[in-house]
């Protein structure tokens, strides 16, 4: 446990204050001290919960993405029709009532490309963790995807600010032993892109050394908003459980819950993250305490 660094998204604890705390309206001040890398063990709890969900949230976008164009054909209904009785042998005869099932894509089609943006977003930011991971740490990394011919691109790198022509700014050096200047076109390689399954496999398995980075604040933040719009386009979880009548060993709020595919207990109040075996001897402290109070 680094006890010396504090989480870098700014956690604090309920009901402990700092030493130059005077405010009498705090909920609790004192920095969360950081025990996994960087992060506290709310913030590395949910990084890791998210992470092990990647794959089946990822599959379950794809299914629901199905095939382009599918059309849903409506419940069979009885309409009656305008058309007079006929008289003679001639066009075409309708009954009076005439059964019909129409096809409509319009409630497939917005859910379908919002699924395969969701996928593709998802995708990207797992493969781009995993190359910071693997340039970072020196690592072999997963089996990129290749496509056919050479993946190489042009990539142009803008004139600055004063748009100078003369002004040479080396931005990096690659291939053929030449610098990249600004105002030129450079033949440069994609962004790396790994399969969804093994790339996330990869991240939990060297999620410490992702946790020990400066930028796994701002990226478990963003991390998040990806994974709660994926989950609202193709939900998976459990509906989160309220457990009633138990206090939080924390902040002593009523706001306890148990997240759907997560094992510990959350308090929605202080984000506490509270373990199953901690929370099943807080639990029998409380049950031991009702008694004697009942006994008394």
């Amino acid at each position: 446990m680094n006890t010396a660094q504090t989480c870098i998204r700014g956690c604090s604890v309920a009901r402990q204050h700092a030493i130059d705390c005077d405010s009498e309206q705090c909920r609790g001040c004192l920095p969360r001290p950081a025990t996994n890398g960087l992060l506290c063990y709310p913030c590395h709890s949910r990084l890791a919960n998210l992470v092990r969900a990647i794959a089946v949230q990822h599959e379950l976008l794809l299914v629901t993405a199905g095939k382009s164009h599918e059309q849903v054909l409506t419940v069979e209904t009885t309409a009656r029709t305008h058309q007079p009785p006929r008289v003679t042998s001639d066009g075409k005869y309708s009954a009076p009532f005439a059964r019909t099932a129409t096809a409509s894509m319009s409630q497939s089609e917005p859910v379908r490309l919002a699924a395969l943006d969701a996928a593709g977003e998802l995708s990207d930011w797992l493969s781009q963790v995993v190359e910071v991971i693997v340039q970072a740490h020196d690592l072999t990394g997963p089996k990129r995807l290749t496509t056919k011919g050479d993946p190489r691109q042009w990539k142009w790198h803008p004139l600055t600010d004063t748009g100078a022509a003369s002004d040479f700014d080396p931005i990096v050096r690659h291939g053929f032993g030449r610098d990249a200047m600004r105002g030129q076109y450079l033949l440069t390689d994609p962004p790396a892109r790994f399969e969804v399954k093994s790339a996330a496999g990869f991240l939990l398995a060297w999620l410490d050394r992702f946790e020990v980075m400066d930028c796994v604040g701002d990226e478990l933040e963003s991390f998040g908003a990806i994974m709660s719009q994926c989950h609202s386009l193709a939900p998976w979880r459990e509906e989160m459980a309220r457990l009633t009548g138990i206090p939080c060993p924390a902040c002593h709020a009523n706001a306890l819950a148990r997240f759907g595919g997560d094992e510990n207990v959350t308090c929605i109040r202080c984000n506490e993250s509270i373990p199953p075996e901690r929370y099943g001897l807080w639990v029998r402290m409380l049950a031991d305490a009702n008694a004697e109070e009942e006994g008394a």
